[in-house]
């Protein structure tokens, strides 16, 4: 390569990252990896923080170096031009084998460049003829934008050396035709679940990187709350200095704890288009997201098309479904998501739980109905949704189920009192449910709360005698007892 080309391009970009400190041994990834010698193409797909860099650069750096060769390509937004592009990539493998692969290289650079698919021809029939075997790979590809490139790339892959191995990493799937690739069992796919740390690296990661050991139970509990998120961990150690123990370890494992906030809020939450932004914000109210839903909430009608781009970017977005109806956020995500929502429009969370609220109601989904208004402070709502909806399934809650009977007096602690005594059917639901834990007192006084409006209710359907008590002191005492 000449000088003068040399400085035209960031040698920075062909070193491969060179992971520093303490690490942590996940022979299964380096075994998984090491299957992508059998394949023309590895996708290794996942959200930012996963650990993707890290786990390639391990690997690579494991191989044999007498008869394979691997080139490193650090990509950014800038090798969007196709010439580019394949100037840094040819580069990069030039670098392994100084010369080999100069003329298409030097064509690349040249004022009257050839067709690029001539100049790809050219580079397939160069590998055809090595005598070594090679492994290609092409770090944050998701920066790729321009279809020229993919469609390049394609172009290569569909005519590709058997010499030739090209692992993409990238966060968000790319347009490569997968499809096609997969029927001809040409692509190995290295993906989210693939790639979560196991509860045995988790407990790993803190012995060997904080030299502590945390009891199994505490372990086990970051693992599912990180869902093996590998930055969490690397996050959580600088927020734990000086406090290793496992009740401050669960106490930061939060998507508010500051340094996980920052990093989502900056590596994923900013990086997105503002569109993009704005229906993350407003959908992480939810637990569970379906297309309709997300409409409903919005008040738009464009919620599919968004989802199907989040599943897209694999922006920490969980499918519950093999048809791709409901999703879920990351637990971390979503929890820093409903602080930026709070911290910038708090005013619009009540907002959004109430059209919630009204979307599972006409979808005959009580209980997600009534957590959802409660959440939006609409009392006189939640009441109708128990009375009409709750209350009937419960038979007032006398020999149900212990949880259905625990949801019921969740949800009426959390109802105002003047709400509730105005409502005799909710009075004497409550007189039902403190029967076995009340002093006898207090559960009078709940009857006598419930004896005025149904009082009030008998008079405008009567014209009777009602100034009696419907049920005597002496009455209420004999039933107590």
């Amino acid at each position: 390569m000449s000088v003068s080309l040399e400085n035209q391009l960031l040698a920075t970009k062909f070193y491969m990252p060179v992971v520093s400190g303490p690490l942590i041994s996940r022979t299964r990834l380096n075994t998984l990896l090491s299957e992508s010698l059998k394949f023309p193409l590895t996708l290794v797909t996942a959200p930012a923080g996963f650990g993707k860099t890290m786990a390639l650069s391990i690997w690579a750096q494991s191989l044999p170096s007498r008869h394979l060769l691997v080139a490193w390509l650090s990509l950014d937004e800038e090798d969007n031009d196709p010439q580019l592009f394949w100037t840094y990539v040819v580069a990069a493998l030039n670098a392994q084998q100084p010369g080999y692969f100069i003329t298409p290289l030097k064509l690349l650079r040249s004022p009257q460049a050839p067709h690029l698919k001539d100049i790809l021809t050219m580079l397939i029939n160069l590998l055809q003829k090595s005598a070594q075997d090679w492994v290609l790979i092409l770090d944050d590809y998701h920066l790729i934008t321009e279809q020229e490139v993919h469609t390049s790339l394609s172009y290569l892959l569909e005519h590709i050396s058997p010499q030739l191995h090209i692992i993409i990493s990238t966060r968000s799937n790319p347009p490569l035709q997968r499809s096609k690739l997969r029927a001809r069992r040409q692509v190995l796919e290295v993906r989210t679940q693939q790639l979560r740390c196991t509860a045995e690296e988790t407990g790993a990661f803190f012995e060997v990187v904080m030299g502590t050991q945390f009891p199994d139970e505490t372990i086990q509990q970051v693992t599912a709350r990180t869902e093996g998120w590998l930055v969490g961990l690397q996050l959580l150690r600088f927020s734990l200095s000086g406090h290793a123990d496992p009740a401050s370890l669960l106490e930061e494992v939060r998507g508010d704890q500051r340094y996980i906030l920052d990093f989502l809020t900056e590596e994923v939450l900013r990086q997105q288009p503002q569109e993009v932004q704005n229906f993350l914000l407003s959908t992480c109210i939810l637990e569970r997201l379906t297309a309709s839903l997300c409409d409903a909430v919005r008040e738009q009608s464009d919620s599919q098309q968004l989802l199907d781009r989040l599943e897209q970017a694999n922006l920490f977005l969980v499918s519950l479904d093999s048809k791709g109806q409901w999703y879920r956020y990351h637990a971390l995500f979503a929890q820093a998501l409903h602080c930026q929502l709070k911290q910038a429009h708090a005013n619009l969370i009540p907002i959004l739980h109430g059209r919630a609220s009204r979307w599972y109601d006409q979808h005959q989904q009580a209980t997600q109905a009534i957590l959802h208004g409660l959440c939006a402070k609409e009392w006189d709502w939640v009441a109708d949704l128990i009375e009409q909806k709750h209350l009937p399934l419960l038979s007032f809650a006398w020999g149900t189920g212990r949880h259905a009977q625990v949801l019921l007096r969740q949800w009426l602690e959390k109802l105002p009192a003047n709400i509730i005594a105005s409502r005799p059917r909710l009075c004497l639901t409550c007189s039902a449910m403190l029967w076995a834990v009340t002093p006898q007192p207090l559960l009078s006084a709940w009857l006598d709360v419930a004896e005025i409006p149904l009082v009030a209710s008998l008079k405008k359907q009567t014209h009777g005698d009602t100034s009696q008590p419907l049920l005597s002191s002496e009455a209420r005492q004999e039933q107590l007892d």
